[in-house]
């Protein structure tokens, strides 16, 4: 969703791009956009930054995106392709702030060559092993200034799990588990920080006001919220990185979002395909740390 709520964006299986208007009281057909993306782009999350839409593609396609992922740059209304970015293979997400001039595409994959995971290998405990890659994007030249390598993606049933950190910027993730802190002008790592979370983090979210981060834990079924408070100088609290509550939800959490007035957590959870369960959205109230609803 765009961060004034005017806007929702959908990235679809078929290449396609829904968006729809948010404010009115009902939903109007004649509100609803759709736009399409290359053949073979799979796109699968969005990341509205200085005032342009960004969109992960997974899939491998022509012209410029035949060997490895690609962020594609939309623009318009319908939004229509205006370029694709290369990054590294295995794309999973996109990280920063709306007003920010710099953004992170965090891949399971990296850019040195070798094996690489296919997307989705360490979507489960199967044992995938890979140096993952943040590509720091300035989206006022639309290039990549800096290549982060992070840490080895391990999918286990011994992984408890660990939240993984960008210099404050919200939606990362590290498949090893590590916490990174990067520095925002320099792009260099600072540290490596381990705090324990639900099994098999796959994705997170940052609620800005409240100093939280709140991650989803695919293998645990659950998500967990930290407290990722600074004091008055800028720097890390006593409190952070401290485990406010990990709270069972559906069947394999993939995604989910924060509400920026701190109420409320939406999650989205996968279910297991094979055995016919259908996927769910979780309400988890982040005052008590209890889920209000279940959307099936």
């Amino acid at each position: 969703m765009e961060v004034g709520g005017a806007d929702v964006y959908s990235p679809n299986c078929d290449g396609t791009l829904t968006t729809a208007q948010s404010t009115t009281a009902s939903l109007l057909t004649k509100f609803v956009l759709t736009s399409t993306l290359l053949p073979g782009s799979a796109p699968t999350n969005t990341l509205l930054a200085n005032g342009e839409l960004y969109v992960t593609e997974a899939g491998l396609h022509g012209p410029t995106c035949q060997t490895t992922n690609c962020v594609a740059q939309m623009t318009g209304s319908p939004s229509a392709l205006k370029q694709e970015i290369p990054v590294a293979p295995s794309l999973i997400n996109l990280t920063g702030f709306s007003t920010g001039e710099r953004m992170y595409a965090i891949s399971q994959g990296n850019s040195s060559g070798g094996a690489q995971p296919a997307w989705g290998d360490c979507a489960n405990s199967i044992g995938c092993n890979g140096q993952c890659e943040a590509d720091a994007i300035e989206t006022t030249t639309n290039t990549i200034s800096a290549r982060l390598p992070l840490g080895f993606v391990r999918c286990s049933a011994h992984d408890h799990g660990h939240a993984a950190r960008l210099h404050h910027e919200p939606r990362k993730r590290d498949g090893h588990g590590h916490q990174l802190a990067a520095q925002h002008a320099g792009h260099a790592i600072l540290a490596h920080i381990h705090i324990a979370v639900g099994a098999g983090p796959v994705y997170a979210d940052y609620y800005r006001t409240g100093q939280l981060l709140v991650t989803a834990n695919y293998d645990g079924n659950s998500i967990t919220i930290i407290d990722t408070s600074l004091d008055t100088f800028g720097n890390d609290s006593t409190t952070f990185g401290k485990v406010l509550a990990t709270v069972p939800v559906g069947l394999h959490p993939v995604e989910l979002a924060v509400l920026q007035d701190g109420s409320r957590v939406y999650v989205a959870n996968q279910g297991d395909i094979a055995a016919g369960t259908p996927g769910s959205v979780s309400v988890v109230n982040l005052t008590n740390y209890t889920v209000e609803k279940r959307f099936r």
